[in-house]
């Protein structure tokens, strides 16, 4: 077993759930709808990882990372504008909707049945709609998809594609273009992509150089991903992304380390108190 260190951006995966690492004191953020609240989450890996139990499997939680630590840290940077830390003010103030507290980058449930009915989406001029969308929310200081929502594994997929695209393109996105997203609801709908407007057209200028920005796993529909579908894209041959370590979490230490297996070991030998040990002496 050998122990490692967590970094900016990587993305967190467990059975069903994903999250992203940040740093600093309220290192996690993800996109949760449990504990009364709906919505992107800043907190402490306590708030979250305290409550798991890892007795059983140990190697739960696993963590990829891109060896493109720039864009890791500009994809944590989206997701921490996004968010809402936990006990702020902003937090505490969200309106409260059916017993839930809704935050500015909401969780929807609908997002997650329209993606479970469909096969994993290609990138369309549709999708670069959506994050480019996305990309003109956060220059206006507004959340992810403040009026729906996404999930969790959606919300991972957008920061990393907003950071990519922005990165790759973002000379080309004009103020009037993204002045256009944020004040014109008539541009907030793009039913028929191959419709001849003017967003329709723009985005179809970009189109290429914009995917060709992203990541080849992240060349997808982020409307349709879910938490396998992130696994599997993270996972692929050549996608940049590699599983560096697993998670686990001292209730005791209050705090969350990471380790790997040493050659040979397999998943099935590591035992929760070995990790422990390894981990977390004394």
């Amino acid at each position: 077993m050998q122990a490692k260190e967590l970094a900016v951006g990587d993305i967190l995966l467990t059975p069903g759930h994903s999250l992203l690492w940040v740093g600093g004191n309220k290192p996690v953020i993800h996109n949760v709808a449990s504990n009364d609240t709906r919505g992107v989450v800043q907190e402490s890996s306590g708030d979250y990882f305290g409550l798991m139990n890892f007795a059983n499997s140990p190697t739960k939680v696993r963590v990829y990372r891109t060896a493109d630590a720039d864009l890791a840290t500009r994809a944590a940077a989206y997701a921490r504008d996004w968010a809402t830390e936990r006990g702020s003010p902003e937090f505490e103030q969200a309106p409260v909707v059916e017993e839930d507290r809704v935050l500015k980058s909401p969780y929807c449930h609908a997002r997650y049945s329209y993606a479970g009915e469909r096969p994993l989406g290609s990138w369309t001029v549709a999708s670069l709609f959506r994050v480019v969308k996305a990309i003109a929310y956060r220059k206006a200081r507004q959340g992810l998809s403040p009026s729906k929502g996404v999930t969790c594994a959606q919300f991972i997929t957008y920061c990393y594609q907003a950071a990519s695209v922005e990165r790759g393109v973002g000379s080309l996105l004009t103020a009037e273009l993204l002045g256009h997203l944020r004040k014109d609801n008539r541009y907030l709908k793009l039913k028929h992509p191959e419709e001849a407007n003017a967003i329709d057209e723009a985005l179809k200028a970009i189109a290429v150089k914009a995917k060709d920005s992203l990541p080849p796993p992240l060349q997808r529909d982020a409307k349709t991903v879910l938490v396998g579908w992130l696994r599997q894209m993270l996972e692929g041959k050549d996608s940049g992304f590699n599983r560096v370590a697993y998670l686990s979490y001292s209730t005791a230490k209050q705090q969350a380390k990471l380790f790997d297996l040493s050659p040979g070991e397999q998943e099935a030998d590591v035992t929760a108190a070995a990790v422990a040990k390894s981990l977390f002496p004394g």
